[in-house]
């Protein structure tokens, strides 16, 4: 099949003629369109193979590649079976957002490869986070084994109040992106790093609530034992990481950018005889040109 990326095909054939169909159905990818699209919201490898497969099913669909570095995806369809709409339909299905490029062609790729959005962004959920984490840790390293632990109720410590509110915000507030993004994946019957985070951090969250909430309850002379500070921990390890991925991308992006702007627009095909004498050259424009060659 033809590369989705580069427009290209390379073909090998015998001298042996061919019939109405059989052209047909050969020339049938080199009649398709090509879109590239801004795409957002992808994590990881998982989320570049879940867009790539969904498109491959559709009708009409040639090829996809979608690339996780800068964010983008290039789609060959046949245009009288689908159209560049409903393939963005589809991949908003997915729980991600598409797009196609607008204003200044150069400049917003640029700011894709740059990753200048979610640089900013997890640097802001990152030390928001931290905020709200250092506190948990220092209640819980100080107060937790205290020997006598002030208790606001029968079965609730100070400790453990204090533990429910800062780790409540953290949830909250570090906590969306994640549950989203694992909301979006499994309502589509797929799983990425962001579905192991939510589940790790809710089944601590939820464990510790409720052991305080039954010791409430029963009237228990002391608080029980709460692992309140492990998802803010996870949440801030993780916010942290994102952090250093998307610098690490947006660096390693910069050499994507000047090849960029060395792509060449045009090119020479030259023809020459046995004599190796050139009889022809065509000056040929556009990204997709076919070459044929009787030795391949």
């Amino acid at each position: 099949p033809a590369n989705p990326v580069s427009g290209k095909k390379r073909v090998r054939f015998a001298d042996v003629p061919l019939s109405e169909s059989e052209v047909e159905e050969f020339g049938r990818d080199f009649h398709a369109e090509s879109v590239e699209l801004a795409i957002l919201g992808m994590s990881c490898a998982s989320c570049v193979n879940l867009i790539e497969r969904t498109l491959k099913k559709k009708r009409g669909v040639n090829g996809a590649s979608v690339a996780l570095a800068t964010s983008t995806g290039r789609i060959q369809f046949d245009p009288k079976e689908i159209d560049s709409e409903e393939i963005i339909a589809a991949i908003n299905g997915l729980g991600f957002k598409a797009s196609k490029p607008t204003g200044s062609l150069q400049k917003s790729a640029t700011e894709r490869l740059t990753h200048a959005a979610q640089i900013k962004k997890w640097r802001r959920t990152f030390f928001v986070t931290l905020l709200f984490t250092l506190p948990t840790l220092f209640v819980s390293i100080l107060l937790k084994n205290h020997c006598n632990p002030t208790l606001v109720l029968n079965g609730l410590s100070l400790h453990n109040l204090f533990l429910f509110l800062l780790c409540t915000v953290v949830q909250i507030f570090t906590g969306r992106y994640f549950y989203v993004s694992a909301f979006k994946s499994l309502r589509h019957g797929a799983a990425n790093m962001d579905v192991l985070i939510a589940m790790a951090t809710t089944v601590a969250y939820t464990y510790s609530v409720i052991i305080v909430i039954h010791a409430m309850c029963v009237q228990k002379p002391l608080s029980p034992v709460t692992f309140f500070e492990t998802p803010a921990m996870l949440f801030a390890f993780v916010s942290f990481g994102r952090w250093l991925e998307h610098i690490a991308k947006s660096k390693t992006s910069a050499a994507l950018t000047k090849l960029m702007q060395l792509q060449a627009t045009e090119a020479v095909i030259v023809e020459m005889n046995s004599k190796n004498e050139i009889t022809r050259s065509v000056k040929a424009h556009g990204q997709a040109t076919l070459l044929f060659s009787q030795r391949e």
